[in-house]
């Protein structure tokens, strides 16, 4: 995937689980002898191996990988730390799989469009809630399908998701929440105009299946799928069997991270599973399920729309086409957990990985699957240095990867920053005149220079694959910087006096505050956990940032006192009241 795609928003000392073995070949071969099948993956002790550098390394805190040949049978390997007081690492150690629980919710919708339920094609509107008006740009409606292949308009997360608590972000996002956002929003592009992950949209279509069905989400995904496979170790709510079987996850410096509740988005990835019952999704999806239910999987993984080099998208699953091979895939990630499964319909074999930390393992999986597809290799340790704002300066401008794909490089508050198409802007830090590296995702640019023309482009390093990118000029770059950061907007200057009167704490709800202060004859904001930003005026009253497509304007009473700002971001108006 692109740069950042699907991230979400160690260590523990690794030791050996009893029954790391798995369950060996718990499934005997159905038709096919099991001497005449070439087997797809390394042997069991192989596969303990690759897991235990991974963990060894403190590139992960455990791991279970599971893997299904074609015959049929299952070989679970673990390895590592399951937490303080948690059941060692097994096959039936139980993960948060976060976004997986996506693919999930394109399998009902399939399920539910075989049975004349609802329609791929059918209107969002059609089946929302009594009281909600789905947001729509232009003439085209939201459909589910649309919902589905992340083509719906909508953005990643909604403006009005405030954590109370960011240790688990989702939890009190209510129904009512949600249907005030939808009621308020305006979307920036039209159904179907681009490619945009959205747990929002998925959130969405869980909810709307859910009143289709008289029913909800949860109940649905239990009964239609969950149940008819024997997935007795999955669900949303913890069971006191799986409760048992928890591995704990871990955040980036190795502290046990709280589980994760999704609120009214639960179909975007509430699920929790263990290596035994995710084969058995596995399974199912090549062909070991009751007919109806695979059918339905057929069509969910049935590519759909363009999501990237070599990738594709069906509902919620992603295929990757690369090197002869065909695969399909997702992954996830909570707090402490990153997970991924993945199949190759054609040769009849898949994988799962579970991760009980945050650092993600999906190039194991995609490895194990492909030969060519490389392990990623060890995040190197960068050591960052200064450089001067004259410096940094000459690497502001666009450089595009390829016609669809562009990263924006900024320079704000003496800070370089970098923004990919459909991505928010993250900062980039130096580790030589030229090299650069990002810490939200292993990933490094290198800029290039011309004794003659300045800087002509840049080199990508992520994932292990580079890629050259060209510097734009001219109505190309204007063209291509629109694109990525919405429309431009024109600094004006605002008397030092003025700018006094906002500065304050600014109120929004009782657990999120935004704070103005001057900095440097400007303004700077910082919200409730949250990095200290600029917002640059385009009138007296009206600001915008840089950062993130977002804008504030001030609100003053009768008597010209400053009483609140209003936040406008994600199609949503947000009034915070001045308190101090």
């Amino acid at each position: 995937m692109h740069l950042l795609a699907l991230s979400t928003l160690v260590l523990a000392t690794a030791t050996l689980a009893s029954g790391c073995g798995g369950n060996g070949n718990t499934k005997p071969a159905a038709v096919i002898p099991v001497e005449a099948i070439e087997r797809a993956f390394p042997a069991k002790d192989e596969l303990h191996a690759l897991i235990k550098a991974r963990v060894d390394a403190k590139r992960a805190s455990g791991l279970v990988v599971g893997v299904r040949e074609a015959d049929g049978t299952h070989t679970i390997v673990a390895y590592g730390d399951a937490g303080p007081g948690a059941k060692p690492l097994g096959p039936k150690s139980v993960f948060e799989i976060g976004s997986i629980s996506k693919s999930f919710t394109g399998v009902l919708l399939a399920e539910m469009a075989a049975k004349g339920e609802v329609a791929l094609e059918d209107t969002v509107q059609k089946h929302a809630h009594e009281g909600v008006t789905i947001p729509k740009l232009g003439e085209q409606p939201m459909r589910l399908v649309d919902l589905a292949t992340h083509m719906s308009g909508l953005p990643r997360l909604p403006a009005n998701l405030v954590p109370a608590d960011e240790s688990n972000p989702y939890a009190e996002y209510t129904e009512e929440l949600l249907h005030e956002f939808l009621n308020g929003f305006t979307p920036q592009r039209e159904v179907g105009a681009e490619h945009e992950y959205s747990n929002l949209a998925t959130g969405l279509l869980g909810h709307v299946l859910g009143n289709a069905a008289g029913s909800d989400w949860t109940t649905l995904v239990k009964t239609r799928i969950l149940a008819p496979l024997g997935m007795s170790m999955s669900g949303v709510a913890l069971d006191e069997n799986m409760q048992t079987h928890l591995a704990l996850g871990h955040g980036p410096e190795g502290a046990v991270a709280p589980n994760w509740d999704f609120g009214s988005l639960t179909a975007a990835g509430a699920l929790r599973s263990n290596a035994e019952d995710m084969l058995r999704y596995v399974d199912a999806n090549l062909g070991d399920a009751p007919e109806g239910l695979f059918a339905a999987m057929q069509t969910s993984h049935r590519p759909l729309v363009e999501a990237g080099p070599n990738m594709k998208v069906g509902l919620h699953w992603f295929v990757k086409t690369e090197h002869g091979h065909t695969i399909v895939w997702h992954n996830g990630g909570t707090g402490g957990y990153r997970t991924f499964v993945a199949f190759d319909p054609d040769r009849k074999i898949g994988v799962v990985v579970l991760e009980n930390s945050s650092h993600g393992s999906d190039d194991i999986g995609f490895h194990l699957l492909d030969k060519e597809s490389p392990l990623a290799e060890a995040p190197t340790v960068h050591k960052e240095v200064t450089l001067a704002s004259e410096i940094l300066a000459t690497y502001v401008g666009v450089y595009e990867l390829n016609p669809s794909f562009h990263l924006n490089i900024t320079l704000l508050d003496g800070a370089l920053y970098s923004q990919a198409t459909n991505q928010p802007m993250v900062p980039i830090f130096a580790k030589s005149e030229t090299e650069f590296f990002l810490k939200v995702v292993e990933a490094q640019l290198t800029f290039v220079r011309d004794s003659e023309q300045g800087v002509t482009g840049l080199v990508l390093n992520q994932g292990g694959a580079t890629i050259n990118a060209k510097r734009l000029v001219g109505e190309a770059a204007q063209k291509a910087i629109a694109s990525i950061a919405g429309p431009e907007r024109k600094e004006v200057t605002v008397a030092k006096a003025v700018l006094k009167e906002y500065e304050g704490t600014y109120q929004l709800n009782p657990s999120f505050k935004i704070v103005v202060t001057i900095k440097d004859g400007g303004l700077q904001v910082q919200a409730t956990n949250q990095p200290r930003v600029s917002i640059f005026a385009e009138s007296e009253s009206k600001f915008f940032f840089k950062v993130v497509d977002a804008q504030i304007s001030f609100v003053r009473d009768s008597g010209g006192k400053v009483t609140s700002l209003l936040l406008h971001q994600g199609g949503m108006d947000q009034t915070a009241t001045k308190v101090k």
